[in-house]
């Protein structure tokens, strides 16, 4: 199955107010990299790729339970990292 978002939308014509400030910076910083992209140039956050490895995940766990007890129970991990188990979250 595919799906699609549609047509791309012109967002010159947008009205952002001041809580949309991460919009703009995710935006801006897409973009930069697409540029430096063009010239050749590997993206900065590759350099940081270990920063991308947490995932979500829903667990519903008696309000008794530690949290760390629950996060290494449901992920294997006290923060939640994929591929470096037993690394705490303040490191």
């Amino acid at each position: 199955m595919q799906d699609c978002q549609g047509p791309i939308a012109d967002r010159t014509r947008e009205h952002l107010g001041p809580t949309d400030l991460g919009i703009l910076h995710f935006r801006k910083t897409v973009m930069d990299a697409a540029r430096a992209l063009q010239q050749g140039e590997a993206p900065p956050h590759l350099k940081h790729q270990d920063r991308y490895t947490v995932r979500s995940g829903a667990c519903v766990a008696n309000k008794a339970k530690d949290l760390s007890a629950v996060m290494i129970e449901r992920f294997g991990d006290v923060a939640g990292f994929v591929g470096r188990p037993g690394i705490a979250a303040a490191e």
